[in-house]
């Protein structure tokens, strides 16, 4: 069953896959032509794991990129938490100034707990917390977020319920809003999911509380190719009836996230019309197929619901380390001239991409990525 990560999460690069590295993308707006308006440039460390991003705007004038972002990101020695400060270009000084700060606190399994955002303004200021809130099996069942509010003086908040049923596929989620805490409550939104597997099929349906009822807003619909990969987003009444919009996705030979098409509904001409265009570059230096069968290592069923078997051919004595898309060890071992197929239970994990690596004693290091529904 797709869950709640894979309704709004679409994994387009591996962290610890250097092969597949993200190297940048690029967007740009359709005209008589595709006009390009933004690109944001990933640096990663040692470990594979992004520490920089640069956002660059376009300049028509001289046909070039100019960096107007940065975004620098530092990983606790633990893993559960992460730093990430982001410097905007002044062109008066020609310096970058610092603008936002965002700390995120995870728990050991991985689980996403809270996030506080500090702006600066001559010192750093709060801006926003979120926080969020898992069953016993790893569920979200309740996400907050408090944010000072300009224009009244004072705290909002906004909160979001999620249930499941019995496979643990998402249902309803229900969303509100208080623009001062303790007063009354501003909206009332209600989202709910129909699941259709065999046709690789997903409905969401949006509505809001008004009048004592619920009123209909828009209609979504999610359809995944054959290996479980979003490949349609259709809405009906986009944007709160402002329109019917999709995007299409398409993936690389690696199925890897390669391009998104935004395109918009033409009621006087009766088609779809491109709007915007996101492309996905990686690092291609290492063909992953040539890389699989090479490492002699299979990771399989994937996607992987409970247990992920893991065989090692030929592989001698070495270590085996699980790794969240944060770069977070969430499980490791050690195998023993290991021919037999290792079985690991994942039915802890939240949905998601995960990474598997080993180690070997002559330092050959393997690794390659699972999505756990």
């Amino acid at each position: 069953m797709f869950k709640l990560a894979l309704f709004f999460v679409i994994i387009f690069c591996s962290q610890l896959l250097e092969a597949q590295k993200l190297l940048k993308t690029e967007m740009a707006l359709w005209g008589n032509a595709w006009v390009p308006i933004d690109r944001t440039e990933f640096e990663y460390d040692d470990k594979n794991r992004v520490v920089a991003q640069f956002e660059s705007t376009w300049n028509q004038a001289d046909n070039s990129y100019s960096k107007y972002r940065n975004k620098q990101t530092e990983y606790s020695n633990n893993g559960t938490s992460i730093l990430e400060i982001t410097k905007e270009f002044d062109a008066i000084s020609g310096s970058w100034k610092n603008a936002l700060k965002k700390e995120s606190l995870f728990s050991k399994s991985g689980l996403l707990l809270e996030s506080t955002i500090m702006r600066f303004d001559s010192t750093w200021i709060w801006d926003s917390t979120d926080k969020l809130y898992y069953d016993s099996r790893n569920n979200l069942i309740k996400d907050s977020s408090t944010w000072y509010n300009q224009n009244i003086t004072n705290n909002s908040i906004s909160m979001n319920y999620y249930f499941y049923n019995s496979n643990d596929s998402l249902v309803t989620e229900y969303s509100l809003m208080e623009w001062r805490i303790g007063t009354k409550l501003d909206t009332f939104d209600r989202r709910t999911y129909d699941y259709y597997p065999t046709l690789k099929k997903n409905y969401m349906w949006l509505s809001t509380y008004s009048q004592g009822g619920w009123l209909p807003l828009t209609t979504t619909l999610l359809e995944y190719n054959e290996n479980g990969r979003l490949e349609l987003v259709e809405e009906k009444g986009g944007h709160y009836s402002g329109g019917d919009i999709r995007k299409l996705y398409s993936y690389n030979k690696n199925n890897f996230l390669e391009k998104i098409i935004y395109q918009n509904w033409n009621d006087s001409l009766s088609v779809w019309v491109n709007h915007r265009r996101d492309l996905y570059y990686y690092d291609s230096s290492v063909n992953i197929e040539n890389s699989i069968k090479n490492n002699h290592l299979a990771l399989f069923p994937n996607p992987v619901n409970n247990v992920l078997n893991v065989k090692l051919n030929d592989a001698a004595n070495g270590n085996w380390s699980l790794y969240s898309s944060q770069g977070l060890e969430l499980n490791s071992g050690v195998f023993y001239n290991q021919t037999e197929l290792i079985s690991i239970d994942v039915d802890y994990l939240v949905p998601g991409t995960y990474y598997f690596k080993i180690e070997e004693e002559e330092r050959q290091v393997k690794t390659l990525s699972f999505i756990k529904l």
